[in-house]
């Protein structure tokens, strides 16, 4: 049977690649921008439709979650409604962002949402079963000043997060990060790994 791979890194700011046909779809003004990620979801689903008879590797680099804080609507009053009132960004090196915390956990469940429209997809073409879903992210939780509140989400887990600690320090909150892959029949739901490994070892093994 055609083996297929998917890899989606979280929070990286390069657009969609396909490398077996080298696809991309660049900002036309330099920003995240949710019209473009609409047409990041077009382009992948079109590249498994397109790939379903044979081997493929899709290689899809979101840009969620990442400053600057911009979410669907109806995501950020969903979250503002359960964290209620909170002080906004005022912006700088990012633009303003009136409810900065509901619209980060806003841009999780955007990003979740347009994974899940991957998973429905693959198994609506009946290979999900034959194809290796590989999930992780490119740092650790970003640094304050930029609007994302860390701490408050608990982003690092058991390691610290604060500026100093996080993305762009070689702490353990800076480097480590969650690396989640899905492979029926192989991987064991809800297993995890010790071994000690980092993005730069995942093209060589495959």
């Amino acid at each position: 049977m055609n083996k297929r791979l998917l890899f989606i890194c979280a929070a990286f700011l390069v657009s969609i690649s396909a490398f077996s046909q080298g696809l991309g779809i660049p900002s036309k003004k330099g920003g995240i921008g949710f019209g473009n990620l609409a047409r990041f979801t077009g382009v992948r689903l079109n590249f498994i439709d397109k790939n379903v008879d044979k081997p493929f590797f899709l290689f899809y680099t979101t840009p969620l979650p990442h400053v600057s804080l911009q979410a669907p609507k109806k995501w950020v009053d969903y979250y503002h409604k359960k964290f209620g009132d909170e002080k906004p960004y005022l912006g700088g090196s990012y633009f303003p962002c009136r409810y900065p915390r509901a619209t980060y956990a806003a841009m999780i469940s955007t990003l979740d949402e347009q994974d899940g429209e991957i998973v429905k997809e693959l198994k609506a073409k009946g290979i999900y079963d034959n194809t290796i879903i590989m999930f992780c992210s490119d740092n650790g939780p970003s640094f304050g000043g930029v609007g994302v509140d860390g701490p408050y989400f608990n982003s690092g887990g058991p390691f610290k997060c604060e500026t100093g600690w996080g993305k762009g320090f070689v702490h353990e909150g800076g480097i480590r990060e969650p690396f989640i892959i899905e492979w029926k029949g192989k991987v064991k739901a809800g297993s995890t790994s010790d071994m000690i490994s980092a993005t730069i070892d995942i093209m060589p093994t495959l």
